[in-house]
C-alpha cells in the first residue's frame, strides 16, 4: 500500500534488511497509518501489523519479507529517528558497507547519484524539519488527531517527499499509575521526561497522575533535566528503558533500568528492576530507607555502647569504689558490640514489601 514508483517490491533482502523488517511490525500497542501516496487512512486502532496496517506479510503462517528492500547508509539520530539509502536489487550500491560516511547520500533533498539508491527517513517531526521535507495538510490533521489521543506519531519519506504518517500506541503499564500515586504517597516528586511530542506527553502525564512534564528533549536534554533538579539540592532518581535514557541514567543520583530495557540503559543504571515491573520502584524506595533506619539505629547503639563502656573499661568507677573492669571482660563487651551490629542488620532478612500497587480498578457490573 506504501510502495512508490522507485520502490516496487524486491526479492528477500540479506539478513541486514531482515533485521530492519523486524523493526517494522511492532510488538505490542496499536497503530494506524496515513498513506501520502493516496491521502488514504490505512491500518486502523489496534493493530498489531507494520506501518501498512493492511498489508499481506504473511504466507502459510510465515513472514513475507519480500518487500523489504537493502539499504545502507544506515545512521541512527537518537531523539529524532533513523535515515538510510533503500536500494533496488542488484544495485552496485547494495554491497557497499553500511558504515560508510557518504553524508551526502543521507540528506533527503535527493541522492548524489541516482544509483546510490533512494534516500528514506523515518523520524519524528524535528527529523522532517531537519531533512526538509514538508508535511502536508493532510498528514497534520492524521497526526493532530493521534497525538490527541496520546499517541506518538512518526513520518515516513522517501526521495525527500512525505510518503507515510504511523500513529502508535504504547500502552501505558497497568502498574504505572499506582506506582506514581504511592510515590506522592511517599514524599517522592515525579517529574516526566520524554522526546515525545508536548499534546502527547500531557495526555499521559495527565492519565497516571504526574504533575511536571518535559517533552521534546533529546538524550542530552534529559540528562540536563535531570542536572538541574539536583542543582536544588535534591537526591534524584531516574527509571529509564531506552538507549535515549542513558545519559539521564548516569547523571542521577540513582538510575534505575528496566530490566527488559536496552543494555545501554542497563549498562549506565544502579539498579536493575529484574522483573520490568514498575511496582519494583515503590519496593526499592521501601527498602533503601529500611536500610538506613537500620543503619542510623546500629549507629545510636554503637555510639550509646561505647559511651557507656570505653569509661568503665578505663577504671573511671576505680576512685570512688575501687572497682576496675577485667581485661578479658572488656575484651568480651567490645566483641559484644560489634556482634549486637551485626544481629541488628540481620533483621533486615525480615523485611516484608510494601503491599502491590493498584493495577486496575473493577467497578460492578464490569467484565
Amino acid at each position: 500500500a506504501h510502495a512508490q514508483a522507485p520502490l516496487a517490491p524486491l526479492p528477500s533482502p540479506p539478513p541486514a534488511a531482515d533485521a530492519a523488517g523486524n523493526i517494522a511490525e511492532p510488538s505490542g500497542g496499536s497503530s494506524a497509518s496515513y498513506n501520502g501516496g493516496t491521502g488514504g487512512r490505512v491500518g486502523g486502532e489496534g493493530s498489531r501489523g507494520p506501518v501498512s496496517g493492511g498489508a499481506a506479510l504473511r504466507r502459510g503462517g510465515e513472514r513475507d519479507l519480500s518487500w523489504v528492500r537493502p539499504s545502507s547508509y544506515l545512521e541512527v539520530l537518537p531523539g529524532r529517528g533513523v535515515r538510510c539509502q533503500v536500494h533496488p536489487a542488484g544495485s552496485s550500491a547494495t554491497s557497499r558497507a553500511s558504515g560508510s560516511q557518504g553524508a551526502a547520500s543521507l540528506h533527503l533533498t535527493g541522492p548524489s547519484e541516482a544509483s546510490e539508491g533512494v534516500p528514506v527517513a523515518v523520524g519524528n517531526r524535528r527529523l522532517m524539519e531537519e531533512v526538509g521535507v514538508p508535511i502536508s495538510l493532510a498528514a497534520a490533521e492524521f497526526v493532530r488527531g493521534g497525538e490527541g489521543r496520546g499517541h506518538t506519531c512518526i513520518f515516513v519519506a522517501a526521495a525527500g517527499r512525505l510518503v507515510a504518517a504511523v500513529a502508535v500506541a504504547d500502552p501505558v503499564k497497568p502498574e504505572a499509575a499506582g506506582v506514581v500515586a504511592a510515590l506522592h504517597g511517599a514524599g517522592v516528586t515525579c517529574h516526566m521526561l520524554t522526546g515525545d511530542n508536548w499534546v502527547t506527553a500531557r495526555i499521559i502525564a495527565a492519565q497516571l497522575g504526574i504533575r511536571h512534564v518535559t517533552a521534546e528533549v533529546l538524550p542530552a536534554g534529559k540528562a540536563e533535566a535531570v542536572r538541574a533538579l539536583q542543582a536544588g539540592g535534591n537526591p534524584v532518581a531516574m527509571v529509564g528503558d531506552g538507549v535515549n535514557d542513558s545519559p539521564a541514567l548516569a547523571q542521577a543520583d540513582v538510575g534505575l533500568a528496566i530490566g527488559s530495557g536496552t543494555d545501554i540503559a542497563i549498562e549506565a543504571a544502579d539498579y536493575v528492576l529484574m522483573k520490568s515491573d514498575l511496582g519494583d520502584v515503590v519496593t526499592a524506595l521501601h527498602l533503601s530507607r529500611a536500610t538506613l533506619r537500620r543503619i542510623r539505629v546500629n549507629y545510636v547503639f554503637a555510639f550509646m555502647y561505647n559511651v557507656l563502656m570505653i569509661p568503665l573499661a578505663a577504671g573511671v568507677l576505680f576512685p570512688p569504689i575501687q572497682w576496675q573492669m577485667p581485661p578479658w571482660i572488656a575484651g568480651g563487651a567490645m566483641a559484644l558490640s560489634s556482634v549486637s551490629v551485626v544481629c541488628s542488620s540481620l533483621l533486615l532478612r525480615s523485611y516484608r514489601p510494601p503491599a502491590p500497587v493498584m493495577r486496575q480498578v473493577v467497578t460492578a457490573g464490569s467484565n
